[in-house]
């Protein structure tokens, strides 16, 4: 009984999933296109904002994997990247967006380090993705970025992650719902 309970349950999220992906894509179909606001970045400080992408990118993966001791290193890996930056090779408007986002993103890693629950850090996640996307948007990276969405993560609130890969990999339920989701922006 208990097993025909767990299959009906995902039948019904598989299915929610499919119809929420159907009304998404008869709202809108194309993908927006975002190219980043600052064309000239030093070159040490691009490394570093590419260190920080890099390395969110496998914490998402590890999210996708629904892993959550590899979560926590990822996020420390983060953390690490971040320390010791210094600041002044930013023109002032370019440490303007770097310090708003960075001061988020410190806190939110902070967070999932001490999380030990995967759904926790996934909450979480979707607040690092706002700051992370905003570095990417402001400063670029090296490669296309896809910003892509869930409509059901975090109880039917919705939420978004990057990816390098236009196909969907949902950090939100890994396996339960791996393809659940669609791109929304491209950031070239």
């Amino acid at each position: 009984m208990k097993l025909n309970l767990t299959t009906a349950a995902l039948i019904i999220l598989l299915s929610a999933c499919t119809d929420k992906q159907e009304d998404a894509k008869t709202e809108e179909e194309t993908v927006k296109t975002v190219t980043h606001q600052f064309k000239t970045v030093d070159e040490p400080f691009s490394e570093h904002v590419k260190n920080i992408i890099e390395n969110y990118l496998l914490l998402k993966d590890n999210l996708v994997k629904t892993d959550a001791v590899s979560t926590i290193q990822s996020a420390e890996a983060i953390k690490k990247s971040i320390e010791g930056f210094d600041k002044k090779l930013l023109i002032a408007n370019q440490r303007e967006v770097y310090e708003k986002n960075i001061s988020a993103i410190k806190t939110e890693i902070d967070d999932i380090i001490k999380l030990k629950d995967i759904n926790q850090q996934r909450e979480v996640f979707a607040e690092l993705t706002e700051n992370v996307y905003q570095l990417a948007i402001a400063f670029g990276y090296s490669k296309t970025l896809y910003y892509e969405h869930c409509p059901m993560a975090l109880n039917d609130k919705g939420a978004m992650w990057l990816s390098t890969e236009s196909e969907i990999r949902n950090p939100y339920f890994g396996d339960e719902m791996l393809s659940c989701g669609s791109v929304k922006e491209e950031i070239k």
